[in-house]
């Protein structure tokens, strides 16, 4: 009998137990709003099969990096080259040259990087250096452009306007021309993406100014550039993969990144960053019972999570790029954790909703290195791109951005306060 009674609550404490483990499964702890990154949706990337299309303008101004002893252009070409290669088959890149025509090379990154070694196998693998255009340029590539593809140009981008007595009223057509072949390849491929990298590169070798008169270099830095556009997912992969920073070879300078049908990024108030509390209504946007702490300033911090844009950290963490309804309220920024957290402060605190707006705006890192002028020994040691703020106008405005105004944005993320 003794042995049925233990037997028996043997089975009600397996039961009693087993039922509190159940309840407890189905009850798990909901992890508090605020604290890093919650409410994340799974961002998760599907890796798109693409093939990578690379043009490298055979012109005669491109000469001078190809003959600077240290071999910046060629490295830099062949490093991309390669880190394409971990992402893609070499069956998959195709390499070209350009000009007036484009001369396909096969898929051999190092015959092609061969070609590069010197102006003289350059001259002897690429053809006629004679023309340049870089709105045609553009045009032939971007025609040649399927919808999962991505493709790169490789150029100085220097204009050769025809009559330089009117260098200005050329330009502005050639921005046009440029804006329209980009709208019209967006329009077809909607998910798509640009970037515009610079790199400074020794130069020794004749460069020639908008009357086509040359000046000898000998080592001196020139900038040339890299326009890589397609398929964003495809972009993605490619910044997820290459540091452009870490290249060898030339030095990396600057980017000017934009895209079409950008996310709203997920974002929410983070927890103890100043004195309020979180509307339970609404606890990633919304704060309540908010005042001033020890500091006489009302203060708190927003997470946001831009996983799936191929614009640049530096781009989305310069509080130079948000405009804020109420400018009372102070922003500063920093990249934590592989998320941009925002810090906002103010000396008032009113019912409020404000408004935050990532902004779309050109670097001014364009402007300062437009050469207005392009004539001469100024124009060859400057550093500088005759036009080049013609070429990254064409591209922005393609991607609907208010150049005049400044009023166009990517994002705009609300917080309630106090409402």
């Amino acid at each position: 009998m003794k042995i049925i009674k233990e037997i028996t609550l043997l089975a009600i404490t397996t039961m009693f137990v087993s039922a509190v483990f159940v309840l407890t499964a189905c009850r798990r702890p909901i992890p508090p709003v605020g604290e890093g990154i919650t409410g994340q949706e799974d961002t998760t990337q599907t890796e798109t099969p693409f093939n990578f299309n690379l043009y490298v303008e055979y012109s005669g101004s491109m000469y001078g990096y190809l003959d600077y002893q240290y071999h910046d252009f060629q490295n830099t070409i062949h490093d991309y080259l390669s880190h394409i290669n971990r992402i893609i088959a070499e069956e998959s890149i195709n390499l070209n040259f350009l000009n007036g025509k484009i001369i396909n090379k096969g898929h051999s990154i190092t015959k092609f990087v061969e070609s590069l070694e010197t102006s003289k196998k350059f001259k002897k693998a690429a053809g006629d250096p004679s023309s340049s255009d870089l709105a045609q340029f553009i045009c032939k590539v971007v025609k040649e452009t399927k919808s999962n593809d991505v493709s790169a140009i490789v150029s100085d981008f220097i204009f050769s306007p025809p009559n330089h007595k009117n260098p200005a009223a050329f330009l502005v057509g050639q921005q046009i021309v440029i804006r329209d072949t980009i709208r019209s390849f967006l329009n077809s491929n909607p998910n798509s993406g640009v970037m515009f990298l610079q790199f400074s590169s020794g130069f020794t070798g004749k460069y020639y100014d908008i009357e086509n008169k040359w000046v000898k270099l000998d080592g001196e830095q020139r900038p040339f550039y890299m326009l890589i556009f397609g398929n964003k997912n495809a972009l993605l992969q490619i910044r997820k993969n290459i540091k452009e920073s870490g290249l060898k070879g030339a030095k990396y300078m600057n980017c000017f990144v934009s895209e079409s049908n950008f996310k709203t990024p997920e974002y929410n108030v983070v927890s103890g960053t100043g004195d309020f509390k979180w509307n339970p209504r609404n606890p990633k946007h919304s704060i309540i019972n908010a005042k001033k702490g020890r500091d006489n300033l009302l203060t708190f911090n927003v997470n946001t999570m831009y996983p799936t844009t191929i614009l640049d950290d530096a781009y989305i963490s310069n509080p130079d790029n948000y405009a804020i309804s109420d400018n009372q309220f102070s922003l500063t920024a920093e990249k934590q954790d592989g998320n941009v957290v925002l810090h906002f402060s103010s000396p008032v605190v009113v019912k409020n909703t404000l408004n935050i707006k990532l902004m779309k705006k050109i670097p001014q890192w364009v402007e300062y290195f437009t050469d207005d002028d392009g004539l001469g020994e100024d124009a060859a040691l400057s550093g500088k791109t005759f036009g080049l703020r013609y070429v990254v106008n064409g591209i922005a405005e393609a991607f609907d951005f208010d150049i005049s105004e400044q009023t166009s944005y990517y994002a705009e993320l609300k917080i309630d306060i106090n409402q």
